[in-house]
This record gives C-alpha cells, sequence and structure tokens, in this order.
C-alpha cells in the first residue's frame, strides 16, 4: 500500500512524529503560560507540529542529496525550517483558537507568532542541516539528513511556542 521501500521520505515521517511531539510540549506550556486549556493547545500544537516537521524534512528529502555540500546544506535547511515553522504556527494558531471558541470566527493571525515559529526553526534547522550533512560526508547514510532536520525542526518549532506563549504572557500582564 503506503511503502518507501528506499526511504526517500523517511524525514518527512520521522519529521512529523518527532514535530508532533514536540508541538503537543510547547502548545500545552504555551497554553498554561496563556491561562489556556492545555489540552487543546497539546492537541493543536501536535497536529501543527506534525504537519510542519513533515513538511519540513520532505523539503530536506527532496532537495538535500549525498553530494550537496554542507553549506548548502544550511542553507536548505534554513528554508525547510522557515516554512516548516511558519505553516506549524499558521495550523496550531487557528486549531487552538477553535478548540477554545467552537468556531473560527473573529479569529486573527498573529503573523508576529508566525514570524518567531518561522525564524526559530528555521535556525534550528539550518544548523541541524549542516551538521547532518557533515555527518553525511563522513560517515555516509545519505538517508540521514532529512531525520535531523526534522528533528531539530521540532526542536526550534517547540522553543518558538513556548517563547511566543511567555511574550503574550508578559505582554498581558500574567507572568
Amino acid at each position: 500500500m503506503f511503502v518507501d521501500p528506499s526511504g526517500e521520505f523517511l524525514g518527512a515521517v520521522v519529521g512529523a512524529v518527532i514535530g508532533g511531539i514536540g508541538g503537543a510540549i510547547g502548545g500545552g506550556i504555551s497554553a498554561a503560560v496563556r491561562g489556556e486549556d492545555i489540552r487543546s493547545g497539546m492537541v493543536s500544537g501536535a497536529i501543527g507540529g506534525a504537519i510542519g516537521g513533515a513538511v519540513a524534512g520532505a523539503i530536506a528529502d527532496i532537495f538535500i542529496a549525498p553530494g550537496t555540500s554542507i553549506v548548502s546544506a544550511a542553507v536548505i535547511g534554513v528554508a525547510a525550517g522557515a516554512v516548516g515553522g511558519a505553516t506549524s504556527s499558521m495550523v496550531s494558531q487557528s486549531m487552538n483558537f477553535y478548540f477554545n471558541n467552537n468556531t473560527l470566527t473573529g479569529f486573527s493571525m498573529s503573523w508576529r507568532e508566525v514570524a518567531i515559529s518561522s525564524a526559530t526553526s528555521a535556525l534550528f534547522a539550518g544548523v541541524g542541516s549542516g551538521f547532518g550533512q557533515s555527518q553525511v560526508i563522513f560517515y555516509g547514510g545519505e538517508k540521514m539528513i532529512g531525520v535531523v532536520v526534522g528533528s531539530h525542526f521540532a526542536i526550534g518549532n517547540s522553543v518558538a511556542d513556548i517563547a511566543n506563549g511567555k511574550i503574550v504572557a508578559i505582554y498581558e500582564g500574567r507572568r
């Protein structure tokens, strides 16, 4: 049925799994800091993180080949993280609003949160891509790079979720 015998999209799968776990943790913490329902934050964070992690991992799987230079891999990782982080933030925000209000009426996207998520995910995924490609060049194992990008994306996205929750709480006067 749905089989990937060559492992071409291993990074997308691992990115989705790790992104989902990291998104659940970051979304739960962010919701707690904001005084929102923690379960809703965890679910919306998990779904957004899984989608964003899959996107970031897939971009790395498609564009980073075994012969790609470390610098090029890092640049592609930055792009993958930025797209994945933005995707994750937009999905998580809209789902979290829906879970807390049972409607999307009145929903307003926080582009600041999207930017923070995109930037932190880009940073972590860029570092992860450069590091992952250096390991591929040194040790071999071409399928590892997408996995490393997906993993670093998830870390960056969780950091962004937690930071966004704390920033909003401080802004609204809840420390």
